[in-house]
């Protein structure tokens, strides 16, 4: 490796050279703002004869002693919106020299051309010097040749940053000569890498480690293609990579990273953080791969398989009118941390592992585990670890009864609601002002289960009150109500019994109840909601009335979201399997499994110190620094040296650290949450084997 110090145009003014850019690189993504900031870069240098401007490194790989005769090609592997961006400045003093010969020297424009945009002497790809990807290329290559532009690739930053460039000088607030001499004033640092000498994969990472970085699927690309033979390179990225991106990229920015961190999840059967997405997958990478073509290529189709996979979850789309359904619902109920799991049981679909109807049948108790929690007001927190579990657990011979065992386990936070808890809180719950997608979801489920048929998501659709919203003024409502109008208007108000669907609120509005139901067209008598229909028997809406469609729209909800077939889990079992995400209250412990096997226990306080014990053993400097995380510092978790608490509630860990167990058993869990996060240590690999399951309260 050759470090040295050069300018930017000293650079592009190499002869037979052309400085390409690799395909894993990602496009150029300069905008008018960093287009902006060089721009006055280069007016500050223009006014200081002696000043310079340092503008960043080049890292490129070409080989040291090719021959004179031939175009020598150096792959850019850092910096190349840099060199982007002065060769579109170029190219625009370039243009706007020529198209004004009258006034200003032409002999610039083509010293510019063929000192810094063109090997002048060389034919098709030899010619132009700097090489970039796809797209990009079509359109660096037409403003080389003066091709007029089509208007539809009008915001492509290649062209809107060229004519940028060219406005700029156009507007003559910049003098030609002192913008040529400003950009021969940006230094650069050139780092030439030799090819199979220098490693371009630890100096690139080393060199992205700081400023503005790259996303993790960028980075991973890089990894995958860089250091490979240019002819596999181009295969790997063209055949698998490229379409993978294009794929996946319509959804959003972060979609490719987020969609291979939960491949990983899948893989590893572990939640890689959104920071560690990377440094995990080159460890998978290793473990299972080679940096043969074969091995990627392997590694490859499965990371396009699953691709597949991803679009049809994130898109809801599915060929089965069915399946499709639920995946809309799922997206409705925008719970992202589901997405691995049900990658991982679409795949046994597709391979025809499972039957459709069993597929449909997961997807559906997915729903019901949802909905159901989202009316029990439980959060999601902990939900991706759940997810995890059900991966783990999950038989593929008996798809449904391992996935209802796996759901009926979880206790506590995570349980699955019963129906008797679900009407309860359905009966009371405020559906109006929980979150758009939520309420939509419900009602829009509730109004399909009564016709059978798929209903219009039109925008046009909104959720009208049937006693209003607004009564504060309004005699009829109030007297229908009664005397204590006030509190029931306050508690049912924007409960599921006083809500239905409809395409002409602003008609309706505050209406009494009989103008409400038999108004021509917009009435409830006459809508084409069954939802509305269903208020076609009721005469009054008293207290009584809201609360008997409340029960009779619940009894619909209970068919929907259907609670799993009890009968999976063996009722006259006395044991069952708990882990860190479950709640540790009234329950006994028998035994437990972790880093050492399995060991038999009385209390959750033996199960806390040898877990607290195996930790320290596994990994002491990991554990002490453990000890100074924020949640470990604000409880009394342990004392360093002399021992702060009672003899009999505390137990020594190493030489000096005291651990208190004068703590409720809860407070144990949570204190070996934050220890095995901080660690770095699936909280799966401790599972806990517990007594009487039926003593498991909330």
């Amino acid at each position: 490796m050759e470090a040295d110090k050069n300018s930017i145009l000293g650079f592009l003014s190499a002869q037979n050279r052309r400085f390409s850019i690799p395909v894993y690189q990602r496009e150029y993504t300069w905008n008018l703002t960093h287009c902006g900031r060089l721009l006055n870069d280069i007016k500050t240098v223009m006014k200081y004869p002696n000043k310079r401007h340092f503008i960043g490194s080049v890292v490129q790989i070409s080989n040291k002693h090719g021959l004179i005769s031939q175009i020598n090609e150096a792959t850019i592997i850092d910096g190349q919106q840099r060199i982007t961006t002065v060769s579109l400045i170029l190219i625009a003093l370039r243009d706007y020299i020529r198209e004004n010969f009258e006034h200003i020297d032409e002999t610039i424009a083509e010293e510019i051309e063929e000192t810094y945009l063109v090997n002048s002497r060389k034919k098709n790809e030899d010619y132009i010097k700097l090489c970039l990807t796809k797209k990009d290329k079509t359109l660096y290559d037409k403003l080389i040749y003066g091709t007029p532009l089509d208007e539809t690739n009008s915001k492509n930053n290649i062209i809107s940053n060229y004519r940028y460039f060219y406005k700029q000088i156009k507007s003559q607030k910049i003098n030609i000569k002192e913008l040529y001499d400003g950009l021969a004033k940006l230094d650069i640092v050139e780092i030439a890498l030799e090819r199979d000498i220098d490693d371009p994969q630890l100096i690139f990472e080393s060199l992205n480690s700081t400023g503005e970085k790259l996303v993790e699927s960028d980075l991973i690309r890089n990894f995958l293609l860089m250091g490979l033979e240019n002819d596999v390179q181009t295969h790997i990225y063209n055949e698998y990579w490229y379409p993978i991106e294009e794929r996946l990229d319509s959804f959003g920015k972060n979609t490719l990273s987020n969609f291979i961190r939960d491949f990983l999840t899948i893989k590893n059967l572990k939640i890689p953080k959104e920071s560690q997405v990377f440094t995990d997958f080159k460890s998978f990478f290793s473990k299972n791969y080679s940096r043969k073509k074969s091995s990627i290529e392997k590694f490859m189709t499965e990371l396009d398989k699953f691709s597949k996979i991803y679009k049809r979850i994130v898109s809801a789309d599915d060929l089965d009118n069915k399946i499709k359904t639920h995946l809309n619902g799922l997206e409705l109920l925008e719970v992202k941390v589901i997405y691995p799991f049900i990658m991982y049981i679409y795949d046994y679909y597709l391979e025809e592992k499972i039957s459709k109807s069993d597929f449909s049948q997961i997807l559906s108790l997915i729903e019901s585990y949802l909905s159901r929690r989202i009316i029990l007001e439980h959060g999601s927190q902990g939900l991706n670890k759940v997810f995890v579990t059900f991966i783990r657990d999950f038989n593929y011979k008996e798809p449904v009864k391992s996935f209802e065992i796996a759901l009926l386990s979880k206790k506590g936070h995570h349980r699955f609601p019963n129906n008797e808890e679900f009407e309860n809180a359905f009966l009371l719950r405020n559906i109006y002002t929980i979150k758009s997608n939520y309420k939509k979801y419900i009602l829009y489920s509730l109004e399909k289960s009564l016709s059978n048929e798929v209903v219009d998501l039109s925008s046009q659709i909104s959720i009208e009150h049937i006693m209003p919203q607004n009564i504060g003024n309004n005699f009829y409502w109030q007297n229908i109500l009664g005397d204590n109008w006030q509190e029931i208007h306050q508690k049912y108000l924007h409960t599921i019994g006083n809500l239905t669907l409809t395409a002409y609120n602003s008609n309706l509005s505050n209406r009494n109840f009989t103008e409400k139901k038999e108004m021509l067209v917009s009435g409830y008598d006459n809508s084409s909601f069954n939802l509305s229909k269903t208020l076609k028997n009721y005469t009054t809406w008293t207290e009584s009335d809201i609360l008997n469609r409340s029960k009779f729209l619940i009894k619909q909800a209970l068919n929907i979201w259907q609670y799993p077939n009890s009968h999976s889990i063996h009722q006259n079992s006395n044991k069952t399997e708990i882990t860190l995400e479950d709640s540790w209250t009234s329950i006994k412990p028998v035994s437990f499994e972790f880093l050492t096997g399995k060991t038999a226990v009385k209390t959750f306080i033996d199960v806390y110190l040898n877990v607290i014990d195996q930790l320290y053993l596994f990994d002491s400097d990991a554990f002490y620094q453990a000890l100074n995380e924020e949640e470990i510092l604000n409880v009394k978790f342990h004392s360093v040296g002399e021992n702060e608490f009672d003899e009999s509630k505390s137990a020594k860990i190493g030489e000096d650290i005291y651990i208190n167990t004068n703590i409720s058993n809860e407070v144990k869990r949570k204190n070996l949450q934050v220890l095995f996060d901080s660690m770095e240590i699936d909280e799966n690999d401790l599972v806990i084997e517990i007594e009487n399951p039926h003593m498991i309260t909330n």
